[in-house]
């Protein structure tokens, strides 16, 4: 009790002290405060101030008590909701994660798609590239064929028909409607021979004196021409024999045949006749001569 009247007379002077100090700065109404309080501190009694404290004390410090209590229960009421957020949060944390994984396995299952789609697409390519590859050998392969059956059906009707179409011409040179000739260089000369019906490619053998005529050409349906080297005195008194099989095929064939300033005409179109005469000398045999013949040219001739 003795302690805490001090207490209270030293904290009754202080206050006075500072009350004093407040007149000096002219702050009367501070000053009267500090007066005031400072005689309640020295002139109350101990005893009934301290119950006083007491009272008011405990008063307050059950409030705050109680204030506290309703705390630490939101407190934990807070802290029991927020392990429930915890909890669920965790729970949608693994969910995420598993959604995670699952979406990674889709990833990583449609990337395997998305190369074996571009591997099968490399290899309909590959395989598109051998079709087409394909298609042109057996488009070749058709064309070969065709070209086969042609050759053979010209074949087999050169053989149906060897005999029964097998043709025999006789040709001299007084006969100009059949047997026309032109000049081809120095002692040449082009022959050209009008058959009656169109012949066979490579059917056609020529001869006079049964000395054979060569070469022989007919790529003009049913007109054949050759090379000859001699002179025309001497030319022109052969008798040609040609024989050969006929095309009864519906093939065009030439009419008339005629010598127009030193070139063969067709049915008035030109025949062109390119034969390479050095070549032809070195091939060709001339026909049996008579000495004692002159060579009298008479008729229009051309050099080609």
């Amino acid at each position: 009790m003795i302690y805490f009247r001090i207490l209270l007379g030293i904290l009754g002077m202080v206050i006075l002290g500072y009350g004093i100090r407040c007149i000096h700065k002219d702050h009367y109404k501070s000053a009267l405060g500090c007066f005031g309080l400072s005689a309640i501190f020295l002139l109350t009694d101990p005893t009934s101030f301290q119950g006083f404290l007491k009272t008011g004390i405990i008063a307050k410090l059950n409030s705050l008590g109680r204030t506290v209590d309703r705390i630490q229960d939101t407190l934990v009421e807070q802290q029991e909701s927020l392990k429930d957020h915890q909890a669920e949060i965790k729970s949608h944390q693994q969910e995420l994660s598993e959604q995670q994984i699952r979406i990674a396995s889709a990833q990583s299952t449609i990337q395997t798609q998305q190369l074996q789609v571009l591997d099968q697409q490399t290899k309909l390519d590959s395989q598109e590239t051998q079709l087409r590859n394909m298609q042109m050998d057996l488009i070749g392969t058709q064309e070969r064929i065709s070209k086969q059956q042609s050759q053979i059906e010209d074949v087999e009707f050169l053989v149906q028909n060897f005999f029964s179409k097998t043709r025999t011409e006789q040709f001299r040179a007084s006969d100009t409607n059949r047997f026309v000739h032109v000049k081809h260089g120095n002692g040449a000369f082009f022959l050209c021979f009008l058959l009656e019906e169109p012949a066979v490619i490579n059917s056609i053998n020529g001869y006079y004196d049964n000395i054979p005529m060569k070469p022989i050409r007919s790529n003009f349906s049913n007109v054949m021409y050759t090379i000859m080297i001699g002179k025309w005195n001497e030319i022109k008194e052969l008798e040609y024999n040609i024989r050969y099989v006929a095309d009864t095929r519906d093939i065009q064939k030439y009419s008339k045949m005629e010598v127009i300033d030193g070139k063969i005409y067709l049915d008035g179109k030109l025949l062109l006749l390119n034969y390479d005469h050095e070549e032809s000398n070195k091939k060709l045999d001339p026909p049996v001569k008579t000495p004692a013949e002159p060579d009298n040219e008479q008729d229009t001739a051309g050099q080609l």
